[in-house]
C-alpha cells in the first residue's frame, strides 16, 4: 500500500509539474497577445491620426477653395452690375420699359441717355423699383452726377450685390 501511496504522490508531482509549465505557457501567451493587442492598439491609433491629418488637411483645401469660388463669384456679380442703376420711388405706368426710363432721364434730368435694357424689381402702389442697365459706363456716370436734379423723393442709386448693400447698411447704422 505504501508503494502506491508513493506511486500517487509522485503522479501528484507529475502532474504538478505539469500544471506549472501549462500555467506558465499560457501566461506566455496571454502576454505575448497583450503585447500584441497594444502594438495593434498603437498603430490603428497613429493610422487613425494619419487620416485624421489628412481630412483636415483636404478640409482646409476645400473651404479655401470654396472661399476663393465665393470671391469670384461675388467679383463677377459686381462686375455684372457695374453699368446698373437703381430707381427708387417713381409712379411708373404699367408699361415701363427701356423707352419710358430714357424719357424719364430725358425729362427729369436733362440728359440724353442709352439704355440697354430694364426690369422690375418690386410692383407695387406705382413705386416699383426698376433696375437699369446703362449702354456704357461713360452713361452710367453721366446719370449719376446728375442725380442731384432729381426731385427730393426720387433716388437713383448704384445697383449693389447682396453684401455690397449689407455694409452700406452697416456704415449707415454706425454713423
Amino acid at each position: 500500500m505504501e508503494v502506491m501511496i508513493e506511486k500517487i504522490e509522485k503522479m501528484e508531482r507529475g502532474f504538478g509539474a505539469m500544471i506549472k509549465e501549462i500555467k506558465g505557457i499560457f501566461e506566455k501567451q496571454v502576454e505575448e497577445m497583450k503585447k500584441e493587442m497594444k502594438e495593434e492598439r498603437a498603430s490603428s491609433e497613429t493610422e487613425r491620426a494619419r487620416g485624421r491629418e489628412g481630412w483636415e488637411r483636404e478640409k482646409k483645401e476645400l473651404l479655401g477653395r470654396i472661399r476663393r469660388i465665393e470671391e469670384e463669384k461675388d467679383r463677377a456679380e459686381g462686375e455684372k452690375r457695374r453699368r446698373n442703376i437703381v430707381i427708387k420711388r417713381v409712379d411708373w405706368n404699367e408699361g415701363s420699359n427701356e423707352g419710358t426710363v430714357k424719357e424719364f432721364i430725358r425729362e427729369k434730368m436733362k440728359i440724353g441717355a442709352e439704355i440697354e435694357r430694364t426690369h422690375r424689381i418690386r410692383v407695387g402702389d406705382k413705386n416699383t423699383i426698376i433696375v437699369a442697365m446703362m449702354k456704357s459706363m461713360e452713361e452710367k456716370i453721366r446719370v449719376m452726377k446728375e442725380k442731384g436734379k432729381l426731385e427730393k423723393r426720387i433716388y437713383i442709386d448704384d445697383d449693389l450685390t447682396r453684401k455690397e448693400r449689407e455694409v452700406q447698411q452697416q456704415i449707415k447704422r454706425i454713423g
